[in-house]
């Protein structure tokens, strides 16, 4: 680019040297001798005009390079600009959902351990009381969402020592003939999930005592299975 605005400036320095050849030629053939002050300061004319005109010529194509410059660096700096956000957007997404999985990991681990623990502790201590052990309506099979906390449970068990029996308990509103049957249906089928998971087949016994100890304060309902510790 600067040789061409060089090149541009010289075509315009010859342009006025030769009109100021031409000229000079023209006023000496015109001018009589006693003139030549006169000649001499319309030369000095011609030459400063000449240099103006070049001058402006020059700052004009300098203009126009800065110009087409600035114009390339500002498309190219733009398009850096999206490209680095669209990296840092992708690279944030990609942060975030492993900070998002990190995070389920450490909750569900903890989670876990908390649970776990609690357990623990409530068998040592005597009683646990299963409220999320849930079966079919009027029957003793177990439905799959129950498999988690019975899982917990095996887990804690196996980390106790002692003889635990399993306890079956119906709502008052189960029919009173297959209450007793159904509660201790329901304690069984969690004492054969139990021994399952690892959990020895002689630390646990099983009673069904149907719905003649309901919960306090929520009576209607009292389903549940408790699991008490043998003295």
């Amino acid at each position: 680019m600067q040789q061409a605005t060089c090149s541009f400036s010289l075509r315009w320095y010859g342009r006025a040297l030769t009109s100021f050849v031409s000229a000079t030629l023209l006023l000496h053939a015109m001018a009589p001798v006693g003139n030549a002050q006169l000649l001499k300061r319309i030369q000095k004319k011609v030459v400063e005009h000449a240099a103006q005109k070049a001058a402006e010529h020059q700052a004009q194509a300098e203009t126009t390079v800065v110009k087409a410059t600035d114009k390339a660096t500002d498309s190219a700096l733009t398009k850096s600009d999206r490209g680095l956000t669209a990296t840092m957007e992708k690279t944030g997404a990609v942060v975030d959902t492993g900070l998002n999985r990190s995070q389920r990991a450490i909750a569900g681990l903890f989670g876990s351990r908390t649970e776990r623990d609690k357990l623990r502790s409530d068998l040592v201590g005597g009683r646990v009381v299963l409220r999320d052990v849930i079966f079919v309506p009027e029957g003793a099979e177990l439905l799959p969402s129950s498999d988690e906390s019975l899982r917990n449970l095996a887990n804690a068990l196996r980390a106790v020592g002692g003889t635990y029996v399993i306890e079956g308990h119906v709502d008052p509103s189960t029919d009173k003939t297959v209450s007793q049957s159904l509660s201790e249906s329901r304690a069984a089928a969690v004492k054969a999930r139990l021994v399952s998971l690892g959990v020895a087949d002689g630390r646990l016994f099983v009673v069904g005592l149907g719905s003649t100890r309901p919960l306090e304060g929520d009576v209607t309902h009292s389903a549940r299975i408790e699991i008490a510790k043998l003295k």
